[in-house]
C-alpha cells in the first residue's frame, strides 16, 4: 500500500497486523496508527517479494502510543515469521524492513544496546543437549538533519559468532531502506528495525555476538556516502 505524500492524512487505524508493505513517507500531519488484533489474522505463505516493508518516514507527527504501535507489530511479525519457518525451514524466513522518526531504542524490546555503530554481547549457553538457534533483531538511529536526495538507503551488519576454543561463524545480511520509485530524503532522526533469514543461525555453542552496523546513500552518479549510526540495539531470542 502507497500513501505517500498524503499531507491530509491524520489516522490509520485498525491496519491488518501482517499488513507486508506500508510506504507512508512524507505523510506530515499523520499522528495515529494502530493494528487490529493480531489473533484475528494468520500470516499468509511468502509471496515472491519475500519482504515485509513498512515505512513512516518523515511522519513527524506521530505520537508515541503510536510509535510503541508501530514496533510492536514489526516485532509481531518477526515472531511469526520465525515460528512459520520452525514449520517451512526449507528456505529462509523473509526479510524485514520498519522505519519512523526517532531517536530512542526501546529497552524492553532490545535489551543489548550502544551509542555507536558496534556492539557485543554474551549468549546465554545451551542448557539442554538439543538443537537450538539463535535469531538476532536489529535496531538502529540514524540522523538525516543535513541529508540531499538519494537514490538508495543501505543498512547493513556484520556479525561475528565465537564459540570456546575459537571457533567463528561470520554473518552479513544488508537491507534496502528506501521508498519505491521515487528518490529518498530521510530528514531529522530516524529508527530502523530490521530482520533477515541470514540473522537466523543454528547455534553450534556460541558464547559471544559481536555486532558491526552501516549505513550508507547512493547518489544519482551511484556514489556511495557513508552515514554515521548514532546508536545501535540488538534482540536476541533462542528457538529451540
Amino acid at each position: 500500500m502507497h500513501i505517500d505524500h498524503c499531507n491530509n492524512l491524520k489516522f490509520l487505524s485498525e491496519l491488518p497486523p501482517y499488513l507486508r508493505y506500508l510506504v507512508a513517507h512524507d505523510c506530515s500531519s499523520l499522528e495515529k496508527v494502530s493494528f487490529t488484533n493480531q489473533n484475528l489474522y494468520e500470516l499468509e505463505s511468502s509471496d515472491d517479494s519475500h519482504e515485509f516493508f513498512m515505512l513512516f518516514s518523515n511522519c513527524f507527527k506521530l505520537n508515541q502510543d503510536s510509535i510503541n504501535n508501530i514496533e510492536a507489530n514489526a516485532m509481531i511479525k518477526i515472531g511469526s515469521l520465525v515460528k512459520k519457518w520452525e514449520k517451512e525451514s526449507d528456505c529462509d524466513p523473509p526479510s524485514l524492513v520498519c522505519c519512523f522518526p526517532g531517536n530512542e531504542i526501546s529497552a524492553n524490546t532490545f535489551e543489548y544496546q550502544s551509542m555507536s555503530s558496534s556492539l557485543i554481547l554474551r549468549l546465554f549457553p545451551n542448557g539442554c543437549s538439543g538443537r537450538r538457534y539463535l535469531v538476532f533483531v536489529i535496531c538502529l538511529v540514524a540522523d538525516f538533519a543535513h541529508d540531499h536526495k538519494y537514490e538508495d538507503l543501505i543498512c547493513s551488519c556484520e556479525c561475528q559468532l565465537t564459540a570456546t576454543g575459537g571457533h567463528y561463524e561470520k554473518l552479513k545480511s544488508e537491507w534496502f531502506c528506501s521508498p519505491e520509485f521515487e528518490l529518498g530524503q530521510y530528514m531529522g532522526d530516524h529508527v530502523f528495525i530490521l530482520f533477515s533469514g541470514a540473522m537466523v543461525k543454528n547455534d553450534e555453542g556460541y558464547q559471544e555476538a559481536s555486532f558491526e552496523f552501516h549505513i550508507k546513500k547512493l547518489d544519482l552518479s551511484g556514489e556511495e556516502e557513508p552515514m554515521k549510526v548514532e546508536k545501535c540495539g540488538v534482540h536476541v531470542s533462542y528457538v529451540a
